[in-house]
Parts: C-alpha cells; sequence; structure tokens
C-alpha cells in the first residue's frame, strides 16, 4: 500500500470557490491524503469474491449494464489474445468489501460471459470462436480466461471522505463524466437514495424544475439533497465545500430512519414547494438568472430555507411583499446580487446570501 497526498485546490489569492464545491479549506493539511493500494486478481477470483458480494458492481452507479454484446466480446477476444486492459478501481468500504468506482462495464462483461450469459460475437480475429459460450470454449481457453491477471488500485477507507470523494470525482473524469450527485447513488444507497427519489416527484418541485434543470443527470436529486442540507444541517455550519456538506448530510440520514422523522421531513418539503409555488409560481427559482430559463440553485437554497423555517400562514398574506422585495435585491446589484448570480460556494458567499435574505423576509413578514 502507498499513499498519496492530495492538497488543497485553492489558490493563495482566495479564488471563489465555483458551483462544483471542491475547496478542502475545512481539512487539516495533515488529514488531506488519499490512501490507495494495489492488488492483482484473477478474472477466476475476481468472479469468486463477486460471488460472494465481496465486489459490488453497483448497477446503479454506471447506468446499469449498457455494453452490447460486440463490446463484451471484443474484451474477451482481447483476454484471450493476451492484450493488456487498463486497471480497474476499488473503493474499501467499513465492511472490508469493495464497490468498484472504474471498470464495472469490463467486470459485469467478465462476470457474465462466466456464468454463461451471452455467447461470443462479431469477433474479427479469433472467428472460431464466434458463437461459443463460456461453457462451449475448449478447456485451455477457458482455463487462459480464468487465470488472466487483473490490476487493482483499492482506495482505502482509511482515506478522508471528502478526498475519497474527490478521487471517484477525478477517476470518472473520462468521455462520459459522472457528476456528484451521480456518483452519489454510487456511495448512498437503500433508504438515502429513495428519499431523494420520493421527493423529486413532488408535483409543485417538478412544476418549478421542469426542463430547468438536467433530470437525466440527476440534477433534481442534488437540489432536493441541498435542501435537506441546509434544513437539516442549518445555512450556519456550511463548510465552504459543498460535496462536503452534501455527503455528510447523507451520511446522518443512515443514522436516522426512524418513520416519524422522515416523515416530518417529507412534509416540510412538500409544504415548503406548495407555498414557494403559490408566492412565486412556476419560475421561482430562474430570477436573476431569467435569460437563461435555468434554476439558480443559490436562489433555490435560500427561498427554500426560508419558506421551510417560517409558517405559510405568515407568508401568504406577505406574499406581494416578498415577491417586490426579491426583485429590489436583485435589482441593486451589490454584494447580494453578486452572491445569489455568481453561485459561488464560499462560506462568505454563502452567508451573505441566507443572512441577506432572511433580514428581508423578516422585514415583509412585519409588515405584512
Amino acid at each position: 500500500m502507498y499513499e498519496e497526498e492530495i492538497v488543497s485546490n485553492e489558490s493563495e489569492s482566495g479564488n471563489d470557490q465555483e458551483e462544483s464545491g471542491s475547496s478542502y479549506s475545512h481539512i487539516e493539511k495533515s488529514q488531506r491524503k488519499v490512501y490507495i493500494g494495489r492488488d492483482q486478481f484473477t478474472i477466476f477470483e475476481s468472479h469468486r469474491r463477486y460471488k460472494r458480494n465481496e465486489i459490488d458492481l453497483q448497477p446503479n452507479y454506471q447506468r446499469k449494464d449498457v455494453w452490447t454484446s460486440k463490446k463484451k466480446s471484443r474484451l474477451i477476444e482481447s483476454v484471450l489474445l493476451n492484450i493488456p486492459i487498463p486497471v480497474f478501481y476499488l473503493a474499501e468500504m467499513e465492511d472490508e468489501n469493495k464497490e468498484v468506482v472504474d471498470g464495472q462495464q469490463r467486470l459485469q462483461a467478465f462476470f457474465h460471459f462466466l456464468d454463461n450469459e451471452y455467447p461470443l460475437e462479431n469477433l474479427e480475429i479469433l472467428i472460431d470462436l464466434n458463437g461459443n459460450t463460456f461453457e462451449k470454449l475448449p478447456p485451455d481457453l477457458r482455463r487462459k480466461l480464468e487465470d488472466y491477471q487483473l490490476s487493482f488500485f483499492i482506495i482505502k477507507k482509511e482515506s478522508h471522505p471528502d478526498i475519497r470523494f474527490d478521487v471517484f470525482q477525478r477517476v470518472n473524469e473520462g468521455a462520459t463524466k459522472l457528476n456528484a450527485q451521480e456518483l452519489r447513488k454510487s456511495m448512498y444507497r437503500g433508504y438515502r437514495i429513495d428519499l431523494l427519489n420520493q421527493l423529486a416527484e413532488d408535483e409543485n418541485f417538478k412544476k418549478m424544475v421542469e426542463k430547468k434543470l438536467a433530470v437525466k443527470r440527476m440534477k433534481d436529486h442534488e437540489a432536493v439533497l441541498r435542501f435537506l442540507a441546509f434544513n437539516i444541517k442549518g445555512y450556519e455550519t456550511y463548510n465552504g465545500n459543498l460535496n462536503s456538506f452534501l455527503n455528510k448530510t447523507l451520511d446522518g440520514l443512515t443514522k436516522t430512519e426512524d418513520k416519524e422523522y422522515t416523515d416530518r421531513l417529507k412534509n416540510t418539503f412538500r409544504n415548503t414547494m406548495e407555498t414557494i409555488l403559490l408566492v412565486f409560481g412556476p419560475g421561482a427559482f430562474i430570477k436573476g438568472d431569467a435569460q437563461k430559463k435555468k434554476i439558480n440553485l443559490s436562489l433555490f437554497d435560500i427561498l427554500c430555507y426560508s419558506f421551510a423555517t417560517i409558517e405559510k400562514e405568515k407568508i401568504l398574506p406577505a406574499k406581494e411583499q416578498i415577491k417586490k422585495k426579491l426583485d429590489e435585491l436583485i435589482d441593486k446589484k451589490d454584494d447580494f446580487f453578486y452572491a445569489i448570480t455568481s453561485n459561488t460556494l464560499t462560506k462568505s458567499n454563502v452567508k451573505t446570501r441566507f443572512e441577506t435574505w432572511l433580514k428581508a423576509m423578516d422585514d415583509c413578514i412585519d409588515k405584512g
């Protein structure tokens, strides 16, 4: 095993963090390390570990089984021709089992072939093998395939969780880069992801984000998670790193699977979306970015937080004052305008937009 230290990506000039929220300023320099081990397993041994649930292929993580039989067959042919294939990346879990970070489609191709789930097809070199499943291959070729050594890099569980998440992102910077929320789906499954799925289907929420967020890339789920993070943890606890803030929210949800608590979260989200729609209409979250007709997630954060923490009975009588006040604040083009329209996620910008808007809401409620 060796370790690689990953240093902060913040510049000395203190440039604002972009929407990705990748600053490491909240992590002590001594902790900014990722521990990576290296190992080799044969295809046979990898398959055996998979069957024992020691390797999780995470079908939801990489958009399920997307390779064609032709592509899988070419991979098998490459192995039989002794052509080297790229390394695989695994992440070690607390129970020491492994999850696939990179290489899921290749491993799936190997395992499905060993399970006789498809025959080889469209081979251009070993053409005599076309039509053969694994069990129909000559014994020497079955052994050759099973004994082929695969190389693995293993992200160890001792790595700082935020740095580990960054490694996930770096490894997946390929032709089809997975965004942070798609990666989260690989790390957090079951109850937590189900909760995001349910809330993202709320009709009022969908009316305000439909065609304004990249639903296919799970940006609607990320918006729901931002709602939960700021409302559960409070904007005061935001540490300057969005990924860390959102991941820690999901971490906390694993320990709180109480139905009463979950129902309270769902009701808060749904009531908040209903009230925001009543006040601002379907374009609630595009102010300050209206020409692009896309959701401004900074605006989404502050509206959701304020409407979730103030009673609906107090908000609706002040509806016109609230709409007018938001327009006034954006038209001023001062610190609040910059904090909203720049979408930067430094602690100072987040604090500015939340505190400015919460004071404005209080003034509107008092006048209403």
